[in-house]
């Protein structure tokens, strides 16, 4: 079905991810250090509530670009592509190699290929650019319900295997290829992309089983998932005896229950009240997301991480990396070299945006 209307629940879900993607940021360098024992508690916590963000982005991806193809070629959605996440990926990755990497051939080839440089966000964008390929495959994806059924289940077999050589169990061993493989593969992120191109398919459908949903069934969903994020967190942690980000990854199967719980969560919210300063995050969300990291090097060399201390310092860094980077895209928007920074300031604003942030 094709959307020919602006949904402001997809830009909702869109501005509370991009939070979510700086307060994992911000709380990785919390935990990080040696802090006072609440701090680290609770920036866990923060850390792990925030991984609903990178499943929820591929959700609407796959929405919108199920709508895209309905109404232009393959070739020449995959041209917009380019021109909208590519160049600035690539400028940005450049622009991380020359200032805080190690220029050398390895990488070079993690940071370009992988997206996996000092600006180590930008591991998303090849994702998504393999979700745009696979796209013109959605009839086989969507052939039926069970579809859907069948890549969640692989999904939960892939995820376990991961968290268990995480653990180094049964023999199985945690290595860094299997994390960066793991980060920038089509197959981890498949089905919350083929989600996406689900609901997309009747989208207006799923928006009124949705708005009948009891709002009191679907926040006890929310709380129990959380509840097994969190706990699974608490076993990571005593069964390792450490902090390991591996386990603390998106690639466990009680992030992909939570991560749906959010998502369903988000659209609820969305459709019952207009949130007026979060969907205007969202028309900034993909220029926060490239740009963040610079943000947040640049504030951690001007402060010497003194924020970064506790609990408060990194709430408040937070709430400062938000707004830079939000004035930062503003300032881009208004050089004429816009289309390499941020790719798509350069494009109309349209009734729908089409991409996943």
């Amino acid at each position: 079905m094709e959307i020919k209307k602006r949904y402001l629940e997809l830009d909702f879900i869109k501005g509370i991810s991009i939070i979510a993607v700086i307060l994992i940021h911000t709380t990785a360098i919390l935990i990080s250090q040696e802090t006072d024992e609440f701090s680290q508690i609770t920036g866990i916590i923060i850390n792990q509530i925030s991984r609903f963000c990178v499943p929820a982005f591929l959700f609407v991806a796959g929405i919108l670009a199920y709508n895209s193809l309905l109404k232009i070629s393959f070739i020449s959605f995959m041209k917009k592509r380019i021109v909208e996440i590519i160049i600035p990926f690539i400028f940005w990755s450049t622009i991380g190699l020359l200032v805080w990497g190690d220029i050398s051939i390895r990488n070079v080839i993690i940071t370009f290929i992988f997206g996996f440089g000092p600006f180590h966000q930008l591991y998303y964008i090849p994702a998504l650019f393999q979700m745009y390929l696979i796209s013109p495959f959605r009839s086989k994806i969507l052939k039926s319900n069970f579809s859907i059924i069948v890549l969640f289940i692989l999904t939960i077999l892939l995820f376990s295997f991961y968290q268990i050589s995480s653990l180094n169990l049964f023999g199985l061993k945690e290595s860094s290829t299997i994390n960066l493989v793991f980060l920038t593969a089509f197959f981890s992120w498949i089905f919350y992309f083929s989600l996406g191109l689900a609901v997309g398919k009747n989208y207006q459908k799923v928006r009124d089983v949705i708005s009948g949903f009891s709002f009191r069934k679907i926040i006890i969903f929310l709380i129990i998932s959380i509840s097994l994020v969190l706990l699974d967190s608490y076993y990571n942690w005593s069964f390792t005896g450490e902090i390991k980000s591996s386990l603390l990854s998106y690639f466990r199967p009680v992030v992909l229950i939570y991560s749906i719980s959010v998502i369903l969560f988000l659209l609820k919210l969305g459709i019952l009240k207009n949130q007026k300063i979060i969907i205007s995050i969202n028309d900034k969300s993909f220029g926060i997301y490239l740009t963040h990291i610079f943000v947040l090097n640049i504030f951690q060399l001007v402060t010497n991480g003194i924020f970064f201390r506790n609990l408060l310092g990194t709430i408040f860094s937070s709430l400062i990396i938000l707004v830079l980077s939000f004035y930062l895209c503003l300032l881009l928007e208004k050089l004429p070299f816009r289309s390499i920074t941020l790719g798509r300031s350069m494009i109309k604003k349209k009734v729908l945006k089409e991409g996943g942030i």
